[in-house]
């Protein structure tokens, strides 16, 4: 179960939010697509991290309501259709650290690149009753 805790920084600046949770190794394991099963998971990130923001659901995008598996075209890839949002105030500056298993040689920090309204799509190219906005992190 995931666990939020908001510190509390001076008047004025940027909230701050550390979530965290704990996986046992099972449970990693059916939370992680894997295009072979038989190489152990790592600790190591992406230098590009996506996080989508789903409201206004209608349908959720993802077969049979496993996050592993999207049933849509292109959710994750670059899609040259979506529309690029301008990150106002706060968010503009939105930067995120992972730390993983606490370890401080396993911190990966990213800084928001850019905000993205995506449409999902069905494999027939049909719309799904959902909005998506995606928010696009690169590591530094």
């Amino acid at each position: 179960m995931p666990r939020v805790l908001r510190a509390h920084g001076s008047q004025g600046a940027a909230p701050i939010y550390e979530i965290s949770w704990t996986l046992d190794p099972a449970e990693l394991a059916a939370a992680t697509q894997r295009l072979n099963a038989n190489i152990s998971a790592t600790g190591r990130l992406p230098k590009k991290l996506l996080i989508s923001i789903f409201c206004d659901i209608g349908t959720l995008p993802f077969a049979a309501y496993d996050f592993t598996k999207s049933c849509t075209a292109g959710l994750w890839s670059e899609d040259p259709n979506a529309e690029d949002i301008t990150a106002e105030g706060r968010i503009a500056d939105a930067s995120l650290t992972v730390t993983i298993n606490s370890a401080p040689e396993l911190t990966y920090c990213y800084r928001l690149k850019a905000v993205q309204r995506k449409v999902a799509l069905t494999e027939h190219d049909d719309e799904l009753p959902t909005r998506c906005t995606m928010l696009v992190f690169e590591r530094f």
